[in-house]
């Protein structure tokens, strides 16, 4: 069922992503961020009022559709903003920073808000009323200290058929071509994985070693905070310093390591050290590709960043359903999929990296 949920959420995510790029780029990445947050608020607490399992679905379905406004609209208003390849890359660099911190920060407060809440009230409803509280103060800091960005947006009228997302992602779909297409391929085999490894391993932590939410949250705190440290250093020095297409191929193989690791030992200490390593190279391989993504010339910031965002919510969505379905049958069976998936990405990246390259050599030809 933790795979179908997550799945569920990851659909809604896939065919909203689209949409969300095209309410940016006409009405502004503002206001859509906003209205992002607000509509994943009302899905969390559908979701946290659940008592069988068609509530469950259907507060992923809702959470999960406003979800893909967050990323989409601050990838494209960060990319519209910056005025270079080099600036577009260090944004990408801090928002992933910064997502580490909130991240970090929401999994140490909510496991140990989890323990307190199953105790006192068995149940873990309040975490959910925690977080609303949370996404609600951001929205009302959103407005009054973030302007919007001046750009020209369309003219042509809304039409109620363009919140079809079917239609949105037909409208990207002429973009799926060469070097770019490739590219987006790697992205879904590295987003099944690290959805396929994270999910699982959340789950294995409760079902086969027994430990309370508090664990997890001080473990993701732990990878939040070296997550924050490398993508402050090293992130900034690679995108600065190296080819980001050449620089991310090391680190998906490492990816793929560490996962080895973390399938063959048994003793827990070094299950955790193995985790740690893979939590810190997942950390920092996402914004090199969120960096390089941006850099496309074809296409507007949200229509690319809508697409992007699209193929990482397949991979949201494929990853935790096959996690879900054979985690009964061996629960290391999504850890060993995640390895081969981060493998052929790194594999993939070396003959993408020479496709952008003769790409480029062509348009300097001309």
């Amino acid at each position: 069922m933790f795979g179908i949920a997550f799945a569920t959420m990851a659909i809604a995510n896939f065919l909203m992503a689209p949409f969300w790029g095209t309410f940016g780029d006409r009405y502004g990445y503002v206001k859509g961020l906003s209205v992002a947050c607000f509509g994943y608020t009302c899905g969390q607490l559908v979701f946290s009022q659940a008592n069988g399992p068609e509530l469950v679905l259907l507060g992923r379905f809702i959470a999960g559709g406003f979800l893909s406004g967050h990323a989409v609209n601050v990838m494209a208003y960060l990319a519209t903003d910056a005025e270079d390849n080099q600036s577009k890359a260090k944004y990408m660099a801090l928002f992933a920073a910064l997502t580490s911190v909130g991240a970090a920060l929401g999994y140490f407060i909510g496991g140990f808000l989890g323990d307190f809440a199953l105790n006192a009230w068995q149940s873990v409803r309040p975490v959910f009323y925690v977080q609303a509280i949370g996404l609600f103060s951001g929205i009302a800091l959103i407005w009054p200290w973030v302007g919007e960005l001046q750009v020209q947006r369309s003219a042509e009228p809304f039409r109620l058929s363009q919140i079809n997302p079917l239609r949105s992602i037909m409208k990207s779909a002429p973009l799926i071509k060469g070097p770019l297409a490739l590219f987006l391929l790697i992205s879904f085999l590295t987003s099944f994985a690290t959805n396929a490894q994270d999910q699982s391993f959340n789950y294995f932590l409760r079902a086969q070693l027994k430990f309370p939410p508090s664990y997890n949250g001080v473990f993701k705190a732990i990878v939040g905070l070296i997550a924050l440290t490398a993508n402050l250093t090293l992130n900034i020095w690679l995108s600065r310093r190296t080819d980001l297409r050449k620089s991310i191929i090391p680190v998906l193989l490492m990816c793929s390591v560490s996962l080895v690791f973390l399938v063959v030992v048994e003793s827990q200490i070094l299950f955790f050290i193995s985790a740690l390593v893979f939590y810190i190279f997942n950390a920092i391989y996402l914004p090199m590709q969120q960096g390089l993504i941006v850099r496309n010339t074809s296409g507007s910031k949200g229509e690319i960043s809508g697409l992007f965002n699209a193929i990482k919510a397949l991979g949201m969505c494929l990853g935790p359903l096959f996690s879900g379905l054979v985690f009964a049958q061996n629960p290391k069976l999504p850890f060993i999929a995640a390895l081969f998936a981060f493998l052929i990405a790194g594999i993939l990246s070396v003959y993408n990296r020479r496709q952008y390259i003769q790409a480029e050599q062509r348009i300097e030809s001309i």
